[in-house]
């Protein structure tokens, strides 16, 4: 029996945050963490800078893959270069094929493939004539 409550209460139980072996007498040990200090903030002129030259690189790879695809040998290159890349990291395992998932991961995949076909279809299709693009892709 505790000295400390009378015999008539139920006992308390160990809260969270004590370890099992502590007694409820004992105070609690102090958490190191707490006396740290709070980050300074990152200073929001770098993060913008960042994202300007970010927006610039963009930029030049987007301009590159457009002068690239005005020659279309250099294109076709282009092209096998990328599926031989893209045919090894799958031989590596780093990218998994849907043959090789199971039938949730599969799902999971294709559900987000297809939100991602529709994102990109939106986003291509213009507002005021939703025709040119069922035209365009008809072809």
């Amino acid at each position: 029996m505790n000295p400390f409550k009378p015999s008539n209460q139920r006992p308390r139980r160990a809260s969270r945050n004590h370890a099992a072996n502590t007694c409820l007498n004992e105070a609690p040990a102090e958490n190191p963490k707490s006396n740290k200090k709070a980050k300074p903030k990152k200073n929001s002129n770098v993060n913008k800078n960042q994202a300007k030259v970010q927006e610039k690189d963009r930029e030049r790879k987007t301009n590159q893959r457009l002068k690239l695809k005005e020659n279309p040998q250099k294109y076709k290159e282009y092209l096998k270069k990328e599926r031989l890349i893209k045919k090894k990291a799958a031989e590596e395992g780093k990218i998994k094929l849907v043959k090789d998932m199971n039938q949730r991961e599969a799902r999971l995949h294709r559900k987000k493939v297809r939100e991602r076909v529709r994102k990109h279809r939106m986003k291509n299709m213009s507002a005021d004539s939703p025709l040119k693009h069922v035209q365009k892709n008809s072809k």
